[in-house]
């Protein structure tokens, strides 16, 4: 099979954005551009838009799993929400899964990021997470409690 610098860079950096957290507007930085070229002339940085399907094909394809997973964890997670707007004054709501795994190391998954449909309520949240939950955790394992 021959060496595919598109492809490459494409998947290490969608490795680099996933694990730091990063935004996908990296790719656009002159900075990160000049520093990719250094290490290898031949590779060519894929587009924002690219990126952002690498991404979000990889989520989907990973979802069942995180599903899975989570549902046989025999120990306590906690979830975390963060809410923000976008530039464009879009909310957003995110869940995060923390855990403490087995070898004792601390561990988080990122469940799903939504669009806060308007009106942005206590109940349109609360009905988003509860529909969150429902989707990746068996009703045995959990509780709610506020």
């Amino acid at each position: 099979m021959a060496h595919d610098p598109i492809l490459t860079c494409s998947k290490a950096n969608e490795d680099n954005l996933n694990i730091d957290l990063q935004a996908f507007i990296l790719v656009n930085n002159p900075y990160f551009k000049q520093f990719i070229y250094e290490l290898d002339s031949h590779l060519q940085l894929p587009s924002q838009q690219t990126l952002h399907n690498l991404i979000i094909s990889k989520f989907a394809s990973q979802k069942d799993l995180i599903k899975n997973f989570i549902s046989s964890l025999s120990y306590k997670v906690t979830l975390t929400t963060n809410i923000w707007s976008s530039c464009a004054m879009i909310s957003y709501i995110a869940t995060t899964c923390y855990f403490i795994n087995n070898n004792w190391q601390f561990c988080y998954i990122l469940l799903d990021i939504f669009e806060i449909p308007s009106p942005y309520t206590g109940q349109t949240i609360s009905n988003i997470i509860l529909s969150l939950l429902e989707e990746y955790i068996r009703k045995q394992n959990f509780s709610i409690n506020f």
